[in-house]
């Protein structure tokens, strides 16, 4: 997510588009801890350098070392992740080295399994749960004794449908 308070600032949108959507996609591809690599990113766009130095001119990023990671200095205004959700990044001791004052926060197991978060936020630890008639999806195997049991059979419930209806007097 990106905050209103920071992208519709006169000082980030008197920088070129083309700084603008490079600072976008460092947002969106940075980690837990707004750490991102931007050399996949400068290459997949194919964005000049001087957007990535305008970027560190202004305060919007944080070059944590020479391979360009770098840190979204606005991290916590963009994204807030509850603890129980948040993966530790793999660049975190390179952000505590180069910002020694910068409070992270660290995760905490989940309330639902008790269990610290992998790099999958969505995984299960328990069995899914499946109703039956997901199961019978694309099978012949019946929902119910009404339900017929081959496509062919569909006639054959038509006419009991109808006979019962008929002995009932509804028609």
């Amino acid at each position: 997510m990106l905050s209103n308070r920071i992208v519709e600032t006169a000082q980030f949108l008197q920088m070129p588009l083309e700084t603008q959507a490079l600072y976008f996609h460092l947002v969106c591809k940075a980690d837990d801890d707004g750490i991102v690599e931007a050399y996949p990113i400068l290459k997949t766009l194919g964005v000049a350098d001087d957007s990535l130095k305008l970027l560190v001119g202004k305060n919007f990023i944080y070059p944590l070392n020479q391979d360009l990671v770098l840190y979204v200095v606005n991290w916590l205004e963009h994204n807030k992740i509850r603890p129980d959700r948040l993966v530790k990044s793999i660049h975190r001791e390179l952000l505590q080295k180069a910002l020694p004052t910068i409070e992270l926060v660290d995760p905490k197991p989940r309330a639902d399994t008790g269990v610290l978060p992998r790099g999958n936020r969505w995984t299960s630890s328990g069995q899914q749960k499946v109703s039956q008639d997901k199961l019978n999806i694309g099978t012949n195997v019946p929902l119910n004794a009404n339900t017929p049991r081959k496509s062919g059979d569909i006639s054959v419930l038509l006419e009991k449908t109808s006979r019962e209806l008929k002995e009932r007097g509804v028609i």
